[in-house]
């Protein structure tokens, strides 16, 4: 822990050195949200420690993680899914939560990642489409994509449909105070799916064609416009579950924050690489569906950082300028950790609302303390603020 610390100290202060003009103390300080995103699926929020350290965190909201491969952290009536082990028969950890960070005059949001419901290395004893196959995004082959990526349920199966606005509800209900919800409504990045039984009747009745008949071999970059046609109409219907599951939220009265995540350069990316994912969210935001974007990075990615140091660039193309985005940092991933300074710099000149760090161990917690104590007060002056 000591030499993480003296690690951490070294960053910070070579960094401060390559970047003087960020230091000035004459410079005043603009106000950013600080959110600390904690994963509650892979760090144990029973243990006290962990809990009076997350509530010492000099932060404006906390993000928790309530629904993560098809469980969640609190004791659900539903028939599908079930609650995380680790907080199974114990009492109410969401309840204490809100009740701590409410008190430390914190905002509290819950994370649903609402259709990646086998993720690898989670909950490995459980996979709900063992039992119900049909609800699976499948692809062409009939399967469900990479083992890397886990399995997603199908945004158009209605039984999914349904079990998610069940779920929103009964949270709603247990949860008045709860300030916000961030949906992540997205598919596995490297399958194009939607062939299964269900969402192929679906697409024959809708477009009277069968979707294992549409080629899409040779469309990169093309006009071909069956293929076209599929994938914008999987987009409306990835929308219509994200309106329907807003809504849902906003029926019981609510007039919390809705949110749903996004990578951050979905405008510059591939017409084939929207396809699998299907997450348009600068459409939803359009639309009024979601009134705040929860950005993820696209690490090593030269595009984007041409297109937001590019003053030419359009605030219409991007969509970035006229959205509030909360920049997402995570501290670790399956590698281990990652320098949040470096992912920081990629948007210091993007207008944003904030940052936002993910903490998905334990010992990511102190790394998140000293970010927000030692680094961002130095750097915040070169943030660009989100003009609303």
């Amino acid at each position: 822990m000591y030499f993480s610390f003296l690690r951490l100290f070294c960053i910070v202060a070579v960094f401060l050195g390559m970047l003087p003009q960020y230091a000035s103390a004459s410079t005043a300080p603009r106000e950013f949200t600080r959110t600390l995103w904690v994963d509650s699926a892979t760090v144990d929020l029973t243990n006290p420690k962990c809990l009076v350290s997350i509530t010492g965190q000099p932060v404006d909201q906390t993000l928790v993680t309530c629904f993560e491969g098809g469980k969640t952290i609190f004791p659900t009536k539903s028939t599908l899914f079930s609650q995380m082990p680790q907080y199974a028969g114990k009492p109410d950890i969401l309840a204490r939560l809100l009740k701590t960070q409410h008190a430390a005059g914190k905002r509290v949001y819950a994370f649903l990642d609402c259709l990646h419901w086998r993720k690898l290395g989670l909950f490995p004893n459980d996979d709900i489409f063992l039992a119900h196959p049909d609800l699976a995004a499948r692809n062409l082959y009939g399967g469900c994509g990479l083992p890397a990526d886990g399995k997603y349920a199908s945004p158009l199966n209605p039984t999914v449909k349904q079990a998610l606005v069940s779920l929103i509800l009964e949270m709603h209900s247990r949860y008045p105070s709860l300030d916000g919800m961030v949906l992540q409504c997205r598919l596995a990045p490297h399958s194009l799916t939607g062939y299964s039984d269900s969402d192929r009747l679906e697409y024959i009745r809708a477009k009277h064609i069968d979707p294992i008949d549409i080629e899409f071999q040779g469309t990169i970059g093309s006009s071909f416009q069956p293929a076209r046609d599929f994938v914008a109409w999987r987009m409306d219907r990835m929308q219509d579950l994200v309106k329907t599951l807003s809504d849902a939220w906003r029926s019981g009265g609510s007039k919390s924050i809705v949110a749903t995540t996004g990578y951050v350069d979905w405008s510059q990316l591939f017409w084939t690489q929207q396809s699998t994912t299907l997450e348009d969210w600068p459409d939803w935001c359009k639309a009024k569906i979601t009134d705040e974007v929860f950005a993820d990075l696209p690490y090593d990615s030269v595009a984007f950082l041409n297109l937001i140091h590019n003053p030419n660039t359009s605030a219409d193309n991007t969509g970035i300028p006229q959205t509030p985005l909360e920049f997402v940092i995570p501290l670790s991933n399956e590698a281990g950790a990652i320098d949040p300074i470096s992912e920081i710099e990629k948007v210091q000149n993007t207008p944003t609302r904030g940052i936002t760090l993910v903490v998905s161990r334990a010992e990511d917690i102190p790394v998140a303390l000293q970010f927000w104590t030692k680094i961002m007060p130095r750097i915040e002056p070169a943030l660009q603020p989100y003009a609303n």
